[in-house]
């Protein structure tokens, strides 16, 4: 793309999750919200569920950011499309552990 031709001194598209450039809305802040307790609280675990486009991913790289400041381990997992021990090996990974010998998840 010709950026002068356009008039763009950058490229308008790219993705960053700079937290001043997120729009907060009603049903964003109460993700943010929810999401937050459950940071501050030390919970095992949350859901964020969404259409398409609505900024579940923006949101999560924003929040990631407020929980490693409060000293919290993030460990980021793409679960599409991959099996437990898949699954398991990519949380065993963010936690410099070893993964499971026995290519099983049960005890």
């Amino acid at each position: 793309m010709d950026l002068d031709y356009w008039g763009f001194r950058h490229w308008p598209f790219q993705r960053t999750y700079a937290s001043e450039q997120f729009f907060f809305s009603q049903v964003n802040d109460e993700a943010a919200a929810r999401l937050l307790f459950l940071i501050e609280e030390s919970r095992q675990l949350g859901l964020l569920t969404g259409p398409r486009g609505t900024g579940k991913t923006f949101l999560l790289k924003v929040l990631q950011r407020r929980a490693q400041r409060l000293g919290r381990v993030v460990i980021h997992c793409e679960a599409m499309g991959i099996d437990d021990r898949e699954l398991i090996g990519q949380i065993a990974d963010g936690f410099s552990v070893s993964r499971p010998q026995n290519g099983t998840t049960e005890q």
